[in-house]
């Protein structure tokens, strides 16, 4: 069960004095606000409400813990507001460095939604395709693909990259479909004057 859920539910139902009551503030059924008060009581083992036709009482246990979750509720409220009004005051400028195909694919959209929620933040974006050294450079992350060969680095992985091979369709029909790296080979003879018979790898 989610028992914060229940809680919740439980909590409206007291202040309210009333199932029907509560499932209309809450926009629940009179059967959905019903099962999470009985769900709730049979996880902790105890009678939280007595219930008649007109209204609903606390218990003994139930006045208890309802003391306890409202200043629970409460605490995660005032949470919330608190990580609401640092993230609104976050300014700060952040150097940023990313493969060039992965930033402008990936990272660039992720970025644009970042930057509508925190507005007083500058990013400043670097794309390269070289491993930049984040001290010299005063790089704040780098986004790498591969392994990380400086260990002194923290690094946390949130991704993977598959790597396919891939071919045109013009190829296929001039060459025919390769079944292995070795059908790819292609040498082209080349007799120099005096040289005998030279071969070398075409380039793809």
């Amino acid at each position: 069960m989610d028992l914060f859920r229940a809680m919740a539910v439980f909590i409206k139902v007291a202040d309210e004095g009333s199932l029907t009551a509560a499932g209309r503030s809450l926009g629940l059924s009179l059967a959905s606000v019903s099962r999470e008060v009985t769900g709730l009581e049979a996880h902790l083992g105890n009678k939280l409400l007595n219930r008649s036709t007109r209204a609903v009482i606390l218990t003994e246990h139930g006045a208890l813990f309802y003391a306890r979750a409202k200043r629970i509720m409460d605490e995660v409220h005032d949470a919330k507001l608190a990580l609401v009004s640092v993230s609104a005051e976050i300014s700060s400028q952040l150097r940023l460095s990313a493969p060039s195909l992965l930033g402008r694919h990936l990272l660039a959209p992720v970025l644009a939604n970042y930057l509508q929620q925190f507005p007083k933040v500058r990013v400043d974006l670097i794309l390269t395709d070289r491993a930049v050294n984040l001290i010299e450079d005063e790089i704040d992350i780098a986004i790498r693909i591969g392994a990380l060969e400086d260990t002194s680095l923290v690094s946390r992985k949130f991704g993977a990259v598959r790597i396919v091979t891939c071919a045109a369709p013009s190829y296929i029909a001039r060459r025919e479909e390769p079944l292995s790296p070795h059908d790819l080979k292609c040498k082209l003879s080349v007799r120099a004057a005096g040289a005998g018979v030279m071969e070398q790898p075409a380039r793809w």
